[in-house]
């Protein structure tokens, strides 16, 4: 299912295709400008709405570099003492 934000792009992708559509239809040099305007849009909004699609990439989990346990220190220090 699309997210929020994927709907709004979509929803933006077919308004700036039927300004473009509209705007080509009309001929004149200023219509064209515009509508040439509205595709440099329409394919700026489609990049960002595929890359939605793309899965995450993995974080890079850091380890934790953990210390010596208690038991490891206790049993270590029994082993020095002879005990």
């Amino acid at each position: 299912m699309p997210t929020d934000q994927q709907r709004a792009q979509i929803e933006s992708l077919a308004q700036l295709e039927y300004a473009a559509l509209k705007c080509e239809a009309e001929s004149t040099l200023v219509s064209m400008r515009e509508g040439r305007e509205h595709r440099r849009l329409m394919l700026k909004v489609l990049t960002d709405f595929e890359a939605t699609l793309q899965p995450p990439a993995p974080r890079m989990v850091q380890q934790r570099r953990r210390g010596p346990r208690l038991v490891d220190i206790v049993s270590g220090a029994e082993g020095d003492r002879g005990v």
